[in-house]
């Protein structure tokens, strides 16, 4: 395989065109609490918009635990209950179940992340999250990126693209604001979903 063969299969999830686009809004609140150095406990709500942002897509709680090994590595497991709602609003609900493995690393003011989840709802999907964050010198802002590939079926189904930034607005009490592109692919109804997001997070 030569070098622009090899360039072009690397990123032609990017060259895809989607048959069905959609501009989608995500907000998720949460709290997370420190049970003793190692253990953690988070609780979040989420909802989700499509249509253009004009109709409620999903809404969701998730309880999860992590646990710190050693200083770059922990583990976490999680719970989600989800309500999803079709296009005439009827809703149905399901749920969900994952672990974590974690790793970060730290160098200067970058922060590189890497999480391998494996998940089940109704199948079992394996997902592999990349996230790299800088925190800029004399101000608590912290710009991210991210890139995350889901495994289905034996087959890659979808990815997602995230830039953002972080922002502490006060010293428990973090915000971020995101835009993330998601591509599915392998299947027979592809779409391209075009995200803004807003995070919440209180952390005691």
């Amino acid at each position: 395989m030569n070098k622009s063969s090899f360039i072009l299969l690397l990123f032609c999830p990017f060259l895809l065109i989607a048959q069905e686009q959609d501009f989608q809004q995500w907000s998720k609140i949460g709290v997370s609490y420190d049970l003793n150095k190692d253990l953690s406990v988070s609780l979040d709500q989420g909802i989700r918009f499509r249509e253009n942002a004009s109709l409620p897509d999903v809404t969701f709680s998730n309880l999860s635990l992590k646990y710190d090994l050693i200083k770059k590595w922990s583990v976490a497991i999680g719970y989600r209950y989800i309500t999803d709602f079709d296009l005439s609003q009827n809703t149905s609900t399901s749920h969900r179940i994952h672990s974590d493995i974690n790793y970060r690393k730290k160098k200067k003011r970058w922060l590189m992340k890497n999480r391998l989840r494996y998940q089940y709802k109704k199948n079992f999907t394996l997902r592999d999250k990349v996230s790299l964050s800088y925190n800029i010198r004399k101000t608590p802002l912290e710009p991210f990126t991210a890139f995350e590939l889901f495994f289905k079926d034996s087959e890659f189904k979808k990815w997602r693209y995230t830039l953002g930034a972080s922002y502490p607005f006060l010293k428990e009490f973090d915000i971020d604001v995101y835009y993330r592109l998601q591509q599915s692919f392998n299947t027979n109804n592809p779409k391209q979903l075009h995200i803004l997001g807003l995070g919440m997070e209180y952390k005691f």
